[in-house]
């Protein structure tokens, strides 16, 4: 099992308000994806003036087609 630190960006993204209302939260990966499995661990990472570790959660891998999102549903 490994460990992966996403971060999101409150500028680009409602990342407090994601973990809050989200069962799970779709997340583009760049990078590793590869090597990300099934029950590997996630902190999502909320950047910026009150940065910090804001979720511990796990994996499921699941590949999905991206998704296009308005603005609204992106940013305060």
């Amino acid at each position: 099992m490994a460990y992966w630190l996403f971060q999101g960006n409150p500028k680009y993204y409602r990342v407090l308000d994601g973990i809050r209302d989200f069962q799970q939260m779709p997340w583009l990966v760049t990078r590793y994806r590869k090597d990300i499995s099934v029950g590997d661990g996630v902190l999502i990472w909320k950047a910026g003036s009150a940065a910090g570790v804001y979720a511990n959660c796990g994996s499921d891998c699941t590949r999905r087609a991206p998704q296009r999102h308005s603005r609204s549903q992106l940013l305060d």
